[in-house]
């Protein structure tokens, strides 16, 4: 978390110092969420995240992308379904290989805004036993099909437990969608 800071000024500063072309733009799609469940208690829980963007083109081959995305998360077990929703801060480099394909990596930091089981009998809060704040780091690619339309994969791994009691659980979120750059 401490090395968070240096490197995000790194970029910051690189933006600002740079001739940056800007985009902003809008993403939503599925969630694919668990948690690194070693005694295989749980499944994947299938969900929603969406949000907007800037997109700072940097060089011809490096762009930033800082983020706001809600992001709906969680597991399945036998009997009942663990919700939590987070709001993400992703903060992402992104390699353009061409003007249509690009890798990306980075870091992101969430605030949980909710945390419940849902169980036969009714929604129990289970906020209290969650950590208010979710780490993250990222990998993925992306498409861009016409000059504003394209789609990403990431895959988010946790860094820092996601309870506050015990329990040694970190969020692992696959996420697909799509995305539309409003301006071009």
């Amino acid at each position: 978390m401490k090395y968070l800071i240096p490197v995000f000024l790194l970029i910051a500063s690189a933006v600002a110092n740079a001739q940056t072309n800007v985009n902003f733009g809008i993403k939503a799609g599925v969630n694919l969420a668990n948690y690194n469940d070693d005694a295989n208690t749980s499944s994947s829980r299938t969900s929603f995240h969406g949000g907007a963007f800037a997109n700072f083109k940097i060089t011809p081959n490096w762009a930033f992308q800082p983020e706001l995305v809600y992001s709906m998360q969680g597991a399945k077990f036998i009997d009942s379904t663990l919700k939590t929703s987070y709001l993400h801060v992703p903060l992402v480099l992104q390699f353009l290989f061409t003007s249509n394909f690009r890798l990306q990596t980075g870091v992101q930091v969430g605030w949980l805004t909710l945390a419940e089981v849902e169980k036969s009998g009714g929604n129990v809060d289970r906020k209290s036993v969650f950590n208010s704040t979710d780490v993250s780091l990222l990998v993925g690619g992306g498409i861009l099909f016409t000059e504003r339309l394209g789609v990403d994969a990431r895959f988010n791994f946790g860094l820092n437990d996601a309870r506050s009691d015990n329990l040694e659980i970190k969020n692992r979120v696959w996420q697909i969608g799509a995305y539309y750059q409003l301006f071009k």
